[in-house]
């Protein structure tokens, strides 16, 4: 298996919910609020998702996810435009 699907393979649905919820912009205290969770929970899942895709910071997750699937590319917002550079 090659190594970015054994990195996708390990993460969990909550995990993959979280990354998604971040690939749509939300902060951590919006993603807690809709998955009725808590702050510390949320942050306690980035920290597992960077572990596993070994990444350091937010700006990579996105990158990440939008390379991978795991998170739809926002075409509809300028605010994202720099990322279809990073995303070719």
């Amino acid at each position: 298996m090659h190594n970015i699907e054994a990195h996708i393979a390990i993460l969990t649905p909550g995990e993959r919910q979280i990354i998604r919820l971040v690939g749509e912009g939300l902060r951590n205290k919006q993603i807690a609020q809709q998955l009725a969770i808590s702050e510390a929970t949320v942050r306690c899942r980035l920290a597992s998702i960077f572990h596993k895709l070994e990444i350091t910071e937010r700006l990579d997750l996105l990158i990440y996810a939008y390379r991978y699937g795991l998170a739809p590319l926002p075409r509809s917002s300028p605010r994202w435009s720099f990322l279809f550079l990073l995303s070719a």
